[in-house]
């Protein structure tokens, strides 16, 4: 993928689309809500049939984003972890300590999921900013 084939979104867009399936917009659905609850700003992609949303760290020090948090919905798994490009350029690493995949066939548990795992990865991205002094 190059940056030119990704697709920008809001949730709104992602929500009136009407080319997404029914199992993504309940994804989607599900997940938007977590994140309004939670206080969560991401942006939204569309990469060939995969639907992404990032989340970045910035350093309020330097206002450079340090870290870029992805959520994955495929075809058959949602898959959440770090994107070492911050670029949307190659695909997660699924064998990485870091990444955490789950495979169902039931949207709202991979949105569930996939939000506490955001959840956690975004406290310790804190804690690692924290650390950075």
């Amino acid at each position: 993928m190059t940056p030119e084939d990704a697709l920008p979104f809001g949730f709104g867009d992602f929500e009136a689309t009407s080319n997404l399936s029914l199992r993504q917009r309940t994804f989607i659905h599900g997940f938007h809500a977590a994140c309004e609850r939670n206080g969560w700003f991401g942006d939204g992609w569309y990469w060939g049939e995969a639907v992404i949303v990032t989340f970045t760290t910035i350093d309020p020090k330097t206002g450079v984003g340090i870290e870029t948090l992805r959520v994955d919905l495929l075809d058959d798994r949602v898959i959440v972890g770090y994107d070492e490009t911050h670029q949307l350029v190659t695909p997660l690493d699924e064998a990485s300590a870091n990444t955490h995949v789950l495979r169902l066939d039931d949207p709202i548990a991979l949105a569930d999921f996939a939000a506490e795992k955001v959840r956690i990865e975004l406290a310790n991205s804190r804690q690692r900013l924290r650390q950075r002094g």
